[in-house]
């Protein structure tokens, strides 16, 4: 099972959809790192690992039947972008399946989890009595991150089953995908001027973001909170078509991917506008208060790590929001799960409150 041994994270049918070439098997590349243009890349050397999800290979194959079913919902979604509106409810569960794990399995997320665990697991031995001198000598990590990451995308599904899914279209310009494909923004709390990120996948006003060809973008959204012609199908303005591609650069771990030579110059112009591209720094670390119904509990503080507020605006001025959107009270004490997740919490007997 040697052609198993190198595992995907970002899989071939999707890149190919950007292929340069009429067999598919090449794209050009932006490496960021080196400002270089590779400009006939093998999609096969792109985005593997070995063994990433382990030996067993019981995740690969999983992943490579899906991955089957994807590529079939897109060929026909490609053809009449109407048939996003007719999806059956398997297909409908498959594609956010599809956009979770493509979140969750890469080397990125795998970096971000391992920070996460260690920068944790820190916290607390700062309090251990014996090994609070001697915390900085470990770094306490998964064994298997990547794994431990798709537990996270299996348990976080039910709560993208309120958000509407719909196809963000580029129209004459085109959208680059990345080593990083799938990413949350919330243009909404970005509006509000919430002081969080805002960028859990439970949060009022998400927004995930994945690119499934030049001309397509899948989403899922809060449809309390934007409005999209026809639920299914919208035009970006140009403005928010740059927005979107500089968030994939943002995203970006190593390299970017498009279809058109064009595109080098295009997104090298973009990163220039924003020299935060070379800063992103994906978990934030806060000591906050604690407030119960209102009211701020004496001698309580809380520990939180999360995602790191977005360092740009990622308001996308093409989609506009709801009436009762603009009229919602917002308070950086407010629980700011949607009621949909809130609801789903409070039911979970394995969700600790």
């Amino acid at each position: 099972m040697s052609e198993k041994k190198n595992q995907h994270y970002v899989p071939q049918f999707l890149l190919k959809l950007f292929s340069n070439s009429v067999n598919g098997k090449t794209i050009y590349i932006y490496n960021i790192k080196q400002n270089k243009l590779i400009k006939n890349g093998s999609i096969r050397d792109q985005c593997k690992k070995e063994y990433l999800y382990g030996k067993n290979l019981v995740i690969e194959d999983a992943f490579m039947n899906l991955e089957g079913s994807i590529a079939s919902i897109f060929s026909h979604l490609f053809l009449n972008i109407a048939e996003l509106n007719k999806l059956s409810l398997e297909e409908d569960i498959n594609i956010r399946e599809f956009i979770l794990f493509q979140q969750l399995r890469t080397l990125g997320a795998k970096e971000e989890i391992n920070q996460f665990t260690n920068e944790f697991a820190q916290i607390i031995l700062k309090y251990h009595p014996q090994l609070s001198m001697h915390r900085h000598k470990f770094k306490i990590t998964f064994e298997n991150p990547v794994v431990e990451n798709l537990k996270l995308a299996i348990d976080t599904l039910k709560y993208t089953l309120d958000l509407e899914i719909a196809i963000l279209d580029a129209g004459q310009k085109e959208f680059a995908i990345s080593d990083n494909p799938a990413f949350t923004i919330n243009p909404f709390l970005n509006l509000r001027k919430y002081s969080g990120s805002g960028l859990g996948i439970g949060s009022v006003g998400i927004i995930i973001l994945m690119p499934i060809h030049p001309k397509y973008c899948i989403c899922l959204y809060d449809p309390l909170i934007y409005i999209l012609q026809k639920k299914y199908h919208h035009f970006l303005s140009n403005e928010d078509i740059d927005k979107v591609n500089s968030i994939i650069l943002y995203y970006t771990n190593n390299n970017i991917f498009f279809k058109s030579e064009y595109m080098f110059e295009y997104l090298q112009n973009l990163q220039k506008k924003n020299s935060t591209f070379k800063e992103r720094k994906p978990l934030n670390q806060e000591i906050k208060k604690v407030y119960e119904n209102g009211k701020l509990l004496k001698n309580a503080t809380a520990f939180l790590m999360g995602k790191e507020t977005l360092p740009f605006d990622s308001m996308l001025k093409s989609i506009p929001y709801t009436n009762s959107a603009l009229d919602r009270p917002i308070s950086d004490n407010m629980d700011m799960n949607r009621e949909y997740v809130k609801k789903i919490k409070k039911e979970d007997p394995n969700f600790q409150h």
